[in-house]
């Protein structure tokens, strides 16, 4: 689960802009709803929600691997000086 202020920041570097959507991915990684109930709460359909985490879980795991990138560069150029 996410805060609402880090889940603002993610939408805000996904390419998400559907108030829908978005509503729905906020319910779902903010408040915990389950699938379902996010989908009716939001008037979504389950898959194209399933559609959207995904492509959250996607970005969050790009978003991984750049930082462990910088945070192994940042080391290194230390490490070096």
């Amino acid at each position: 689960m996410l805060s609402n202020k880090k889940f603002d920041l993610f939408i805000s570097i996904s390419s998400i802009r559907s108030e829908k959507s978005i509503n729905a991915l906020r319910d779902y990684f903010v408040h915990g709803y389950n699938r379902k109930e996010t989908s009716n709460r939001n008037g979504v359909s389950q898959s194209y929600l399933s559609l959207k985490i995904k492509e959250c879980q996607v970005l969050n795991y790009k978003l991984n691997i750049f930082f462990s990138e910088v945070e192994m560069e940042s080391k290194y150029i230390h490490s070096n000086h």
